[in-house]
């Protein structure tokens, strides 16, 4: 397996590391590419059950936004709109390939758990959604700050089958940090494990929400989809992800994607030198 994951086997059970610790167990292409390639085998090896963590001090703290900062200093520097649009492209297909694997994940035919300790940010926390099992150590955190970060609509279906439409809307529209308690008690944690623990201060500014992505946030938690009475689930899976997919395509292909993420990296660089103490 490549270096960004660790994968091992016992019997009909499977584990996989997250193994990115420097980086926050963030995704980066190669660790999509990789999980993606893990899930589909796993669907013809006679897997039963398939565990996931992350190495390090965190879960996973969402989609890679590493390179981000350097793309759009490029543009800065020499203006060209077809360099913009290429940084977007970019990213809109990096995002509909994250979609691709909460899918994979949701829809496979064994138990998923995710155990998360740390931070479970952004895609991270689409990940934890996603699973059968969720279970949360008691000092976890969880956010979901794509929304009202830099307009992405991402996993707020899923999300809002865990918990309910209104709590997801709280959670999505605010992008604020959700404890394990919270998050046991809403149902999207299934089990906490270890003694409680104090409320954790917020990572980033609280943003509002545009208009457009408000829209598209109503019409995520609109059930439309119809279940036909489960006479069909095959059919009603794909109609549930090819509307995830158009949701996530319609918020992501707005032109400026990176220049938005650029604003909100900025946003929380400032946010967290406000927050230390000064001597």
């Amino acid at each position: 397996m490549t270096d960004v994951l660790t994968v091992s086997r016992n019997g009909d059970e499977c584990h996989v590391l997250l193994n990115r610790p420097a980086a926050g167990n963030a995704l980066n292409a190669d660790m999509v590419g990789a999980l993606l390639e893990v899930l589909d085998a796993r669907c013809s090896d006679g897997t039963q059950r398939l565990t996931l963590e992350g190495a390090g001090r965190h879960f996973c703290t969402g989609f890679d936004l590493s390179d981000v900062l350097a793309m759009t200093r490029k543009h800065d520097a020499e203006p060209n709109d077809g360099d913009a649009r290429h940084a977007d492209d970019c990213l809109l297909g990096r995002f509909a390939r994250i979609e691709r694997l909460l899918q994979a994940l949701a829809d496979t035919p064994f138990q998923t758990i995710a155990r998360v300790h740390g931070r479970a940010t952004g895609a991270g926390a689409d990940l934890l959604t996603a699973c059968t099992r969720r279970e949360l150590t008691s000092d976890a955190i969880v956010s979901f700050p794509g929304a009202s970060g830099f307009g992405l609509v991402l996993g707020t279906r899923r999300l809002a089958a865990r918990v309910g439409p209104a709590i997801a809307r709280e959670w999505v529209t605010s992008g604020r940090s959700i404890t394990a308690a919270e998050a046991l008690a809403a149902g999207l944690a299934t089990t906490v494990t270890g003694p409680p623990a104090p409320p954790p201060a917020d990572a980033s500014p609280q943003r509002e929400l545009d208009a457009y992505t408000a829209a598209l946030i109503d019409d995520a938690l609109h059930d439309d989809i119809g279940m036909e009475a489960w006479a069909d689930l095959t059919q009603t899976r794909r109609r549930a992800n090819d509307k995830d997919l158009a949701l996530l395509v319609a918020s992501a292909a707005r032109p400026g994607l990176a220049r938005r993420i650029a604003g909100y990296m900025g946003s929380i660089s400032a946010f967290r030198r406000q927050q230390v103490p000064t001597q």
